[in-house]
């Protein structure tokens, strides 16, 4: 067997797969954006493999005053989720989601993309969201 071979092989053996931190429970989500104000929320996620389910709502909202996410992907330490909600006059806000997670997994930051109907501006926000 020839030394690269053997190099090969050894390092094979010592590779380990690196999984993403599983992202399940209870986080806290804040905002800034410098043309509006947002509320925090209070986030419980829900990880199966590399899809991410879950809710928010608003601090001390009712269990009735929340948003599922959707779309909801994890990659590494990658996380992206979108929402749409639709507003008392009937138009559609999309709120897209892109963020890394820290390297323990209990925090993530990124950037929100919101946009009110098709065609409409895109206005961001950043966000952070620390496990509770």
């Amino acid at each position: 067997m020839t030394r690269r071979r053997v190099a090969v092989l050894l390092l094979a053996a010592f590779v380990v797969p690196v999984s993403a931190a599983d992202v399940s429970g209870d986080w806290k989500m804040t905002f800034k954006a410098d043309w509006t104000s947002l509320p925090d929320l209070a986030c419980a996620l829900s990880q199966k493999n590399q899809r991410l389910e879950g809710t928010c709502r608003g601090d001390g909202a009712s269990s009735n005053d929340k948003v599922d996410l959707g779309e909801g992907r994890i990659d590494g330490n990658q996380v992206s989720w979108t929402w749409k909600i639709v507003v008392p006059d009937g138009v559609m806000w999309t709120f897209a989601f892109t963020g890394t997670l820290d390297a323990n997994g209990n925090a993530m930051k990124g950037i929100v993309k919101l946009s009110a109907g098709s065609g409409a501006k895109v206005n961001e926000a950043a966000f952070t969201a620390i496990r509770q």
